[in-house]
């Protein structure tokens, strides 16, 4: 640690040794409202918002705390959301104090702005009753136990702070650790030894850190620096760890400079998008360079600077590189990935499948799950050629648009199962489906909602397994007589239009593929605006599908389908987590507690329990297993955390009043209709039930909804007759209209 006076630390930082529980006696507890963050904290010095204050009033300006309570916490409370949690779900955990000093008679934060922020945005909520405290005692706000800093020059500070954030355990940014150093190093002209000493820190680590902040600079004032972001520091620092391309540059370390400008522009250009919008470019040249390049940069991750790290060495290979910014091309053309390496890795993959497969019966969960990962890793081989083929896999498709302004307007089912020509025109943030059973409700919502997860073909799965009422995808040949032959959706979303079209084929594409195990193959295209995508799904005897996707893996918003009949336990545990984050879940529990339960204290994520869920009631002292519950209340508990799985997206809920009570229907209605609106999700939901359709057409709802009876025509083919919420409920409240009836 670094020569510290003896009284740089207050009553209130005790020797190492010291047990914890001589350090909470030392001490002492000041109200949330006396303790002012830190404006020049090196946690967000990478910022651009971030404005240096020198010391004096204005410190504490309120101007100057705003800004940087902004920069703490983060858009939406992105950056403090794990503490906000921890806060919710755990309480304050008494392990480490702030750590405050006084400035002006007041106290700054030196240690814990995140804590800081993260509790005054609590108080806030919980004063103006926007927000939920959870397991949080709303005492600490008037007793945070603190650590005074008694007053030390502006060097030992930042040792204070290097000690918490370079050398120990809350490490910030490597950026803002090189700062910091070098901060030290020049402001206060201190050696790379002393620093090095100070901070317990080796003097390799040191000078790297140092020098990768010196390269990054010359990066910002080139003319791609409003590119550069805090992750391009640990790029940067693989290419001076790399001795061929500080070579390649002619870096100095004593200038901190590299010597050769001509190539240090080139590796800039290789980890930036390209110049296409510079002003100074005509209208013709920003074209040319669109058409011409990539727009992505080459480089994004350390192992692709490891691999330019090769191709520097052949000329040919730049050439090529900076034509076609491919990094694969690039390498494969040098040589460097020489055709007798790709047939040794070869060789060696296939004897090793050998002996996997000799030894099937010996694996075991562990085994099973790393061949899984093997598997998603040798597929990613096929992605030079322009087709990606991989095994059925959970990982999600983003969205076309995060940034959506409407969501579906209208959709036209032109032909899916016993749908033909059925429009739903002028779609609401809540659309219901009613009508006879067989009037095709329950397909209505399918198709939309393959329409929104377009040319995704884990979600045409998805919806095989609810109709079969199937966990997981299975047996395939009793599958696919419930896959539609053809069909073909059309709609607006976003004020964009979009389509899909999928047929089945009964012979495979491929001429090579196994006929032994070939049960069927489904084609999905879809488009958005002028976007299209494509996927080939095969399916097989016995094996797991083969998924084969060209274009861009995108979705139009996420969305999901519920079935009354099917629990998908991983789904809810995933909708849980993300009501509990974003601070939604006291409220359900809530009205789980006045509409089911008075009984109900809170309901908790456990493992062990049959449900995933305990309920803590009171007067009892054992948790009870959610599943020890009526259907109602755990039905409404799963369709009320969905809408934090689906937030700005769409939601289906088949059946939606399965299991519950008739008496319940309006409140959860309210409930859901509330989470709609605040998560901006759009709903589409099927009824049997007169009782669920009064309940979503009373006075409090009904300007939301819109209202579709399926029905037959004359020559046999289902129609949509829409009614607005305000028309059913005067029709309901006059005639007793029954939207289900439609003849």
């Amino acid at each position: 640690m670094a020569d510290l006076p003896q009284n740089a630390i207050e009553e209130s930082s005790p020797p190492e040794e010291e047990e914890p529980e001589a350090r909470r006696k030392r001490r002492v507890f000041l109200k949330l409202g006396s303790l002012y963050l830190d404006p020049n904290n090196y946690r967000f010095i990478h910022s651009e918002q971030y404005e240096g204050v020198v010391e004096g009033s204005k410190l504490f300006s309120a101007q100057t705390q705003a800004r940087t309570r902004r920069l703490l916490l983060g858009e939406g409370q992105g950056q403090v959301r794990d503490l906000l949690d921890s806060f919710r779900q755990n309480g304050w955990l008494d392990i480490e104090p702030i750590h405050v000093r006084q400035v002006e008679g007041r106290y700054l934060v030196v240690e814990g702005n995140r804590r800081v922020a993260a509790l005054k945005f609590l108080q806030e909520q919980h004063q103006s009753g926007a927000g939920e405290l959870g397991n949080l005692n709303a005492e600490i706000f008037d007793n945070v136990p603190v650590l005074k800093v008694a007053d030390v020059d502006p060097y030992h500070h930042l040792i204070v702070m290097g000690l918490q954030h370079v050398s120990g355990k809350q490490k910030w940014p490597a950026l803002n650790q090189a700062k910091l150093m070098r901060d030290l190093q020049q402001q206060h002209s201190k050696s790379p030894e002393e620093i090095c000493r100070s901070l317990g820190i080796r003097k390799q680590e040191f000078n790297l850190y140092v020098r990768t902040l010196a390269l990054c600079e010359a990066y910002q004032r080139s003319d791609y620096g409003d590119e550069f972001t805090a992750e391009k520091f640990n790029l940067f620092r693989e290419v001076l760890k790399a001795p061929k391309l500080k070579e390649w540059l002619a870096w100095d370390d004593h200038s901190l400079r590299a010597q050769n400008s001509q190539n240090q522009e080139l590796l800039f250009s290789w980890f930036s998008r390209p110049l296409a919008d510079d002003d100074t470019l005509t209208e013709e040249e920003r074209e040319s360079v669109r058409a011409s390049v990539a727009r992505d940069p080459v480089v994004t991750t350390g192992t692709q600077v490891r691999d330019l790290a090769k191709i520097i060495e052949d000329p040919e290979a730049v050439n090529l590189l900076e034509e076609t910014r491919n990094l694969v091309s690039a390498s494969l053309s040098s040589g460097i990935i020489a055709k007798g390496e790709v047939d040794a890795a070869q060789q060696r993959v296939d004897q090793a499948i050998n002996v996997l497969f000799a030894r099937a019966g010996l694996l075991g969960m562990q085994e099973r799950s790393r061949i899984e990962s093997f598997v998603d890793r040798l597929s990613a081989v096929l992605i030079a050629s322009g087709q990606r083929q991989t095994r059925l896999s959970q990982t999600p498709w983003s969205a076309y648009n995060d940034l959506r302004q409407a969501h579906f307007g209208d959709v036209c089912v032109e032909q899916y199962r016993g749908l033909a020509n059925v429009t739903l025109a002028k779609l609401r943030p809540i659309n219901l489906f009613a009508g006879a059973n067989n009037a095709g409700k329950t397909s209505l919502l399918e198709a939309v909602y393959l329409l929104a997860r377009q040319s995704d073909s884990k979600a045409l799965l998805d919806v095989l397994c609810k109709r079969a009422r199937l966990p997981e995808l299975q047996n395939v040949e009793h599958l696919i007589v419930l896959l539609p032959n053809e069909a073909q959706i059309r709609g607006r979303f976003d004020n964009y239009e979009t389509a899909l079209f999928i047929e089945k084929q009964t012979e495979p594409d491929d001429e090579q593929m196994d006929r032994a195990t070939f049960v069927c193959q489904v084609s999905m295209q879809s488009r958005y605006d002028s976007r299209e995508q494509n996927s080939t799904t095969i399916l097989r005897r016995d094996l797991t599908p083969i998924i084969r996707t060209t274009g861009e893996s995108r979705i139009l918003c996420p969305a999901y389908l519920t079935s009354p009949f099917l629990l998908d336990r991983r789904r809810l545990e995933e909708a849980h987590d993300a009501s509990v984050r974003l601070g939604k879940k006291e409220r359900i529990v809530d009205f789980l507690r006045s509409t089911f339960s008075d009984r109900l204290l809170t309901i908790d994520r456990v493992d062990g329990f049959a449900s995933g869920f305990a309920i803590r009631e009171k007067d009892r002292e054992e948790a009870l297993d959610l599943a020890a519950y009526g259907d109602g209340m755990q039905r409404a508990f799963y369709l009320a955390m969905l809408f934090a799985l689906v937030e700005g997206g769409v939601l289906f809920l088949d059946e939606f009043e399965n299991a519950i009570h008739a008496r319940a229907l309006h409140p959860l209605a309210k409930l859901l209709a509330q989470l709609a609106t605040e998560f901006r999700v759009q709903v589409f939901l099927s009824t049997h039930s007169a009782e669920a359709i009064d309940a979503w057409t009373q006075p409090d709802l009904m300007n939301l909804v819109a209202g579709y009876g399926l029905r037959r025509s004359e020559g046999g083919a289902i129609e949509a007759v829409r009614f607005d919420g305000e028309r059913l409920h005067r029709l309901r409240e006059a005639i007793g209209f029954d939207l289900r009836g439609l003849s």
